[in-house]
């Protein structure tokens, strides 16, 4: 999630996208930074000195990122670093995130909410991630082209083996909220290994 949230912050700030520009001045006004202070500063915090953690940056200097659940399974996942699984939640995290600082609604105080959960659907465990952010008016159709969000979804209905866009990848709108939620096979992220058991003798006085 780091090495995400730190390639799509340098991603936002330096991507030169008029549909960018607007956004990046109220955060700007905000922190009373201009765009090549801010640029230095991710470069000092994040790439040279590493004093804060990037979400935590974002947090700081451009909008509020709220991790409100982190559930046992999640807990138990560790990813391999330059592994396949890091390739893919790196590039499925990234679109999400950066899609979130285009079209999210930033006239509000709430920026991203993640939850990390559980869910069993039809005797089968299931990680799931969601992503809520408040949006405005627009419908979901103008809310970027959506091929990012199809291709992740193609991805996990090969790796979950299923059809359902229910154990796979949601899209709901509703009360100016957007939220995306990706669901991952147990097995596919946390592996279960029995603990070794070891008869000790019992002590011969």
């Amino acid at each position: 999630m780091d090495y995400a949230a730190s390639r799509v912050t340098a991603r936002f700030l330096n991507q030169h996208y008029a549909g960018l520009n607007s956004i990046r001045d109220k955060m700007l006004s905000k922190n009373n930074l201009s765009l090549d202070a801010l640029k230095q500063k991710f470069e000092d915090d994040i790439l040279l000195n590493k004093s804060l953690r990037p979400i935590a940056w974002i947090n700081q200097y451009l909008r509020p990122v709220q991790i409100t659940e982190l559930s046992p399974l999640w807990k138990k996942v560790c990813i391999l670093s330059e592994s396949h699984a890091e390739a893919l939640l790196f590039g499925y995290f990234s679109e999400i995130l950066f899609n979130a600082f285009k079209y999210a609604d930033h006239d509000k105080d709430e920026f991203l909410t993640l939850v990390f959960d559980e869910k069993t659907i039809n005797d089968k465990t299931y990680l799931t991630c969601s992503w809520l952010n408040p949006v405005n008016d627009k419908s979901p159709a103008l809310l970027g082209t959506g091929k990012g969000l199809d291709a992740i979804q193609e991805d996990l209905k090969q790796l979950n083996d299923t059809e359902n866009p229910e154990e796979s990848l949601l899209v709901s709108q509703q009360n100016n909220q957007f939220q995306v939620t990706l669901f991952f096979k147990k097995d596919l992220l946390v592996n279960d290994l029995p603990s070794l058991k070891i008869k000790r003798k019992a002590n011969v006085e």
